[in-house]
């Protein structure tokens, strides 16, 4: 594996790979002796990874064999490359260390057999229209309540259609269940609080709590944003990342406080829902963060 850092474009410009600095890092992070001694240094509850990062910079600096392993040939990096280094590093941590339960291969099957057992007992709607395709089951046979529903998620998934976001809605499968399937937060501040919606990546299918009135679409918008960060997403920016934790505070939930991803997911769905209620900082990050995962917003 070789470390480079730019792109020569046909016309003379120097481009930042971004794809490079995080592929270095989730390669020396794979390796267990290396992530042994990073780890050593992070609290993750309290996220607090700085001194992590440092020791991470100081194996790519100092150490023969990690200089070997990506080409670095003894090279020193400028403020710049350490801090998409430092970006990169948040996102692979974070993401390792968040999806090391929800997503290891025994957490994925689980999944996969919820979703088989939903299916079985729900009736689909195979939508496609005006170049939005969606695929909704709805418990069989259907309610007034779930025709209300499919009428309301269709509804916004046209909403984000219009507003440039598309790609995030389109092709997604969607599932009614009774709340009690998805069960209740087992750990944090909100523990107990029920789950209104799970966004199951295994499959790219959204669960929707049917019981729990309008909340149910706004969980959507949550899962949907959720959708986005591990579809779109190379890194999550701004206050969305660690060292941001002054803006958790802001969060226009309790729920977005736990962390940068939850954060995101909460902001992503309130700058949807009602744009006023959430803070002006919040409202330029999710703009910013939508423009750099390649989605241009138009005005609804």
């Amino acid at each position: 594996m070789r470390f480079g850092v730019t792109i020569v474009e046909p016309d003379g410009t120097l481009v930042v790979d971004e794809h490079v600095y995080l592929d270095a890092v989730a390669h020396i992070y794979s390796k267990r002796k290396y992530r042994k001694i990073i780890d050593d240094s992070i609290d993750i509850e309290s996220m607090s990874i700085r001194e992590g990062f440092e020791r991470l910079l100081i194996l790519l600096e100092r150490e023969p064999k990690v200089q070997r392993l990506l080409g670095l040939n003894n090279r020193k990096f400028d403020k710049v490359e350490i801090a998409m280094l430092e970006d990169a590093f948040i996102r692979v941590v974070l993401k390792t260390e968040f999806d090391a339960v929800r997503f290891s291969e025994e957490s994925l099957k689980e999944d996969d057999d919820e979703i088989s057992r939903i299916r079985k007992g729900s009736k689909v709607l195979n939508y496609n229209k005006r170049g939005l395709r969606l695929r909704i089951y709805r418990t069989n046979p259907l309610t007034a309540e779930g025709l209300r529903l499919t009428q309301d998620v269709i509804k916004i998934s046209h909403l984000l259609n219009r507003i440039g976001l598309k790609k995030a809605i389109n092709g997604v499968e969607v599932y009614f269940v009774h709340q009690a399937v998805l069960g209740e937060i087992e750990e944090g501040e909100v523990k107990g609080v029920s789950i209104m919606g799970r966004y199951y990546r295994s499959q790219d299918t959204i669960a929707l709590a049917k019981d729990i009135g309008d909340c149910a679409l706004y969980a959507f918008l949550h899962e949907i944003g959720h959708r986005i960060d591990f579809k779109f997403t190379k890194q999550l920016m701004g206050v969305f990342r660690e060292g941001a934790c002054d803006l958790f505070s802001a969060s226009p939930t309790e729920y977005g406080k736990c962390n940068g991803v939850e954060l995101w997911a909460e902001s992503f769905a309130t700058y949807i829902a009602n744009r006023g209620c959430l803070d002006p900082r919040l409202v330029h990050a999710v703009e910013e963060q939508l423009k750099h995962d390649g989605f241009e917003l138009k005005k609804s």
